[in-house]
């Protein structure tokens, strides 16, 4: 997962189709794959079928992944939506969560809303949209990463987990570093990311005949 959110994070607008394909088609197995074990299987279901079910995820989530590449206009708005998303699950970890309760309304509703914002700004402000949404994306995962291996940074379903059984109390110093570390490394890649669109797009319109004849003139 570090590897990954490096990847998305200084990459996903030089190399937006891969990043498409990667982003698209983790978000799919890992969507299905919630939705399906959390519906159909119990702590009893057979461990070979929900093996099989998750490969089956696997592979219609690459097919997604692809058709999401090719159809780039539509994969960018489902990569700027995951971006709200994973913009709203930090911020619901942050201080959302005291608004919510038992039931998880707030989760829902918060993440779904920021998720349909995202997508929609991504049809209307393309570059802009990507370099964010990668940005925060890449971030996410790859502080996340990092909290599996060293944990204090509680994931999502934890805290709604809290919130059910009464125990929510203050987080330690650690979450809020790791809170930090998420904000620097999104601004950091957000900047890093428009100087290098910046320089591209600058050398791209400098190496087209109309430019280059309006420069000697």
């Amino acid at each position: 997962m570090i590897f990954i959110g490096l990847f998305v994070a200084f990459c996903g607008k030089k190399l937006i189709k891969p990043t498409i394909f990667l982003v698209g088609s983790t978000a799919f197995i890992l969507l299905a794959s919630l939705f399906i074990f959390t519906l159909a299987f119990t702590k009893d279901s057979s461990d070979t079928v929900e093996w099989v079910v998750f490969g089956v995820c696997c592979v219609v989530g690459i097919l997604v992944g692809l058709l999401l590449a090719y159809l780039a206009r539509f994969g960018t708005a489902v990569l700027t939506a995951w971006g709200g998303v994973c913009l709203a699950l930090m911020l619901y970890t942050s201080f959302v969560y005291k608004i919510d309760n038992e039931h998880r309304v707030a989760f829902w509703i918060f993440v779904v809303l920021m998720g349909v914002i995202a997508g929609v700004l991504g049809f209307f402000l393309y570059n802009h949209a990507i370099i964010i949404a990668t940005s925060i994306i890449g971030s996410y995962i790859f502080v996340r990463g990092i909290s599996l291996y060293a944990g204090g940074f509680p994931n999502e379903m934890v805290i709604i987990e809290m919130i059910k059984n009464g125990q929510i109390a203050n987080f330690d110093n650690s979450f809020y570093i790791y809170l930090a570390g998420f904000v620097v490394m999104t601004i950091g890649c957000i900047v890093f990311q428009y100087k290098m669109f910046w320089k591209t797009d600058k050398n791209s319109r400098n190496e087209h005949p109309y430019h280059r004849y309006r420069v000697q003139k």
